[in-house]
């Protein structure tokens, strides 16, 4: 039985274009693409004594008003349901998804009324790795609990045709009011291990408003300057939020928040790189 969080954490993954060793490794593959829901990262499970364990993608133990929304979003006995199900039948998961807070969403991308949530993977508790999203969906469809949409199943051959197809999956993010889409592979059969995969599975992302490295390779240039492209405001508030979810109630004083964000806001933008953000604590004032 599962006692602890603190060794299960979901990773992060990049875009297509930035895997490696390269992006070529998802040719050939069975990929599924998903919705990307704008929420913050929860992982739930259950002691043996049928308390609730909760962590953030950061923290051990989630912020104290992340776990009040979970509970207030209906769907608590629907996830302790799927658990102890799956329990019964010997296996031990750690349920992952998206928790959809009343109001804005971090990025942007959502307007909620109410408090919601719906599961994105299951994580094996004895191996740490992913089930594949059919097992996903199942083990949700049988509790009744919800889970992102599939958006489509495919499979290329050329890098063209990939980035054509990530292209159609956009616009249908587009239509349907969504942050991106999350590309999966399961059927991994080579020895590597890099970014975004490991032997079993390789994750990446796609989103609407992300920069593209094949467009920004010819910049302009002033003087000996070159000029970036903006940070994406999603990235923006998204790297806020991180830090929200770290601090709890100490995000809202400034002093103590501030210095973070910077460096946080800093980071995306070098590893997007992008220019510089100015006035962050304007991005810091619409977050609290």
């Amino acid at each position: 039985m599962v006692e602890s969080l603190s060794e299960y954490k979901y990773p992060h993954f990049s875009y297509i274009k930035n895997l490696l060793p390269r992006p070529e490794i998802l040719l050939g593959r069975e990929i599924y693409w998903t919705e990307k829901r704008d929420g913050s990262c929860l992982g739930l499970g259950l002691t043996a004594d049928g308390e609730w364990l909760m962590r953030s993608r950061k923290r051990d133990d989630a912020a104290n008003d992340m776990k009040a929304a979970f509970l207030d979003s209906g769907w608590k006995e629907n996830v302790g349901d799927l658990i102890e199900h799956e329990r019964d039948f010997g296996r031990e998961y750690i349920v992952f998804g998206e928790l959809l807070q009343t109001g804005t969403s971090p990025a942007r991308f959502e307007t909620h009324d109410k408090n919601d949530f719906v599961v994105f993977d299951l994580m094996s508790a004895a191996s740490g790795e992913f089930l594949p999203y059919p097992k996903v969906y199942q083990a949700c469809y049988q509790s009744g609990v919800p889970v992102v949409e599939l958006y489509s199943k495919s499979q290329h051959f050329s890098m063209e045709n990939l980035m054509d197809f990530r292209d159609k999956m956009l616009e249908r993010c587009k239509d349907m009011g969504r942050e991106g889409v999350v590309a999966k592979t399961w059927d991994l059969v080579d020895n590597l291990k890099a970014v975004g995969h490991n032997e079993n599975y390789i994750y990446v992302k796609e989103k609407l408003d992300s920069i593209q490295p094949d467009l920004v390779t010819d910049r302009d240039i002033v003087g000996s300057r070159p000029i970036l492209p903006p940070l994406p405001e999603s990235e923006i508030y998204t790297a806020i939020v991180s830090i929200k979810e770290d601090l709890g109630e100490d995000f809202n004083n400034p002093k103590i928040a501030m210095p973070l964000i910077v460096k946080a806001v800093n980071e995306e933008s070098k590893k997007h790189c992008c220019d510089y953000v100015r006035n962050i604590f304007k991005y810091y004032q619409d977050s609290l």
